[in-house]
């Protein structure tokens, strides 16, 4: 009990000395973790559904998109296990470390130095460990970078609309999106101009049936070829979709834009309520 009541009673204690100066900075218990592509190694964004540890009964980044996380350690022990819920699925995440809990005073309360950071396991494709010491970290002096393999398999669909004869840009906000098969899916809840979707790996086709805040409900099923594709030694068992192609839809217009995947996603189809 008095682990998990730590994390309540370390942000008290340190709140009530920030304006001791020697108070200042009593705890460096936190990691920032970037996301990256590990072709390229530019910033990725990652949609996350929730972070749990057993160290604490919250869950952090709830419902987010985000290219970097801060998370804490557990100073009462000398690791720390994450689960990172994304819709990519389940990512596992121990991190070790030497702790150093010392009683300052009663003003200050308790100063906790960890050292010596190290990944025990990890369930991402790739991390690299920046630095083993993590004086106060942001997302701009990253401690880990975890890393991922192409996404193969995103399509693109852009939301268009005909104004005075001419096609342009369409706003739509969404209240569901389904797939004809079992897959995990992150939408934003604001309104969007287009829309990510992920294609069946184990199937010729995939259907995606949108519905909308207004009540609309469409349907688009897409026809593609697969192509095993092994460019990386880290990322084995990767899919190549292309020769996409509109196999039927409740859209009143859908236009092939390109026929092909890539990473990060473009657009596909154009796509007209």
């Amino acid at each position: 009990m008095l682990k998990k009541a730590y994390w309540f009673v370390l942000l008290v204690l340190l709140g009530s000395c920030l304006n001791e100066p020697d108070c200042y900075q009593l705890a460096n218990n936190e990691v920032s973790i970037s996301f990256k592509k590990l072709y390229d190694g530019d910033a990725d964004t990652l949609a996350i559904l929730g972070i749990t540890t057993g160290a604490s009964d919250s869950t952090f980044y709830p419902f987010r998109l985000a290219s970097g996380i801060v998370l804490p350690l557990n100073p009462f022990e000398i690791t720390t296990d994450f689960i990172l819920r994304t819709t990519f699925g389940d990512y596992r995440l121990i991190l070790a470390y030497e702790s150093d809990v010392r009683f300052v005073s009663e003003d200050c309360g308790l100063s906790t130095q960890l050292s010596n950071l190290q990944i025990n396991l990890h369930e991402f494709d790739s991390v690299r460990l920046v630095s083993a010491r993590q004086p106060v970290p942001t997302q701009l002096n990253t401690t880990i970078e975890a890393l991922r393999c192409p996404r193969t398999n995103m399509m693109k669909l852009a939301f268009r609309q005909l104004r005075n004869g001419t096609e342009v840009a369409d706003t739509v906000q969404l209240a569901d999106v389904a797939f004809d098969y079992p897959v995990e899916y992150f939408f934003p809840a604001r309104p969007v101009s287009s829309l990510a979707v992920p294609l069946n790996v184990a199937a010729p086709s995939t259907t995606v049936t949108l519905t909308f805040t207004d009540g609309t409900v469409r349907t688009i099923t897409v026809a593609h070829t697969r192509t095993a594709w092994n460019e990386y030694q880290l990322c084995s068992g990767l899919t190549l979709f292309d020769d996409l192609s509109n196999m039927a839809t409740t859209f009143s217009q859908v236009k092939v834009v390109r026929d092909s995947v890539q990473d990060p996603p473009i657009t596909n189809f154009a796509v007209f309520k």
